[in-house]
């Protein structure tokens, strides 16, 4: 990991983020979480998703201006051709009525598979561009694919 931190771009969206994966086959448990902070808008973010034995957690939080913001609700929807994701769309509903619906398309894939026992899946790692609130950006996403 590396372990400095960047000069702040002058664009008001600069951001900078840490991103951590993680599984534990002896427990059947995995998920990742990321750090992230806006110095130019004094905002921050934070979310963990995690998957235990093959069933997700919908719960977390988002840090606006310093307060966080539950999540109620996560529902995920992907399009995928061959084990590559093509599509995605993710409705987030807060606990005080907050709603973002954020969707997005994978540009490029850089697929890893690996084997345990006898099962194998595929991570793909892509390059998207997605949109929330109005508000477009691009990011690395993640889709894993248990064959």
């Amino acid at each position: 990991m590396e372990q400095l931190r960047h000069p702040v771009g002058k664009v008001k969206e600069w951001n900078e983020s840490y991103y951590f994966n993680f599984y534990d086959p002896v427990q059947d448990i995995g998920g990742f979480t990321r750090i992230g902070f806006k110095p130019n808008r004094e905002e921050g973010t934070g979310y963990l998703f995690l998957l235990i034995n093959h069933h997700e957690i919908n719960t977390g939080f988002i840090m606006r201006r310093g307060e966080n913001v539950p999540v109620k609700k996560v529902s995920a929807h992907t399009v995928s051709e061959k084990n590559i994701q093509k599509e995605f769309e993710y409705e987030i509903k807060g606990t005080r009525g907050d709603y973002c619906l954020l969707t997005g398309s994978v540009l490029k894939t850089v697929q890893i598979p690996y084997q345990r026992k006898s099962k194998t899946s595929i991570l793909n790692e892509n390059l998207s561009q997605f949109a929330c609130n109005k508000k477009k950006g691009f990011g690395i996403t993640e889709y894993l694919v248990k064959i």
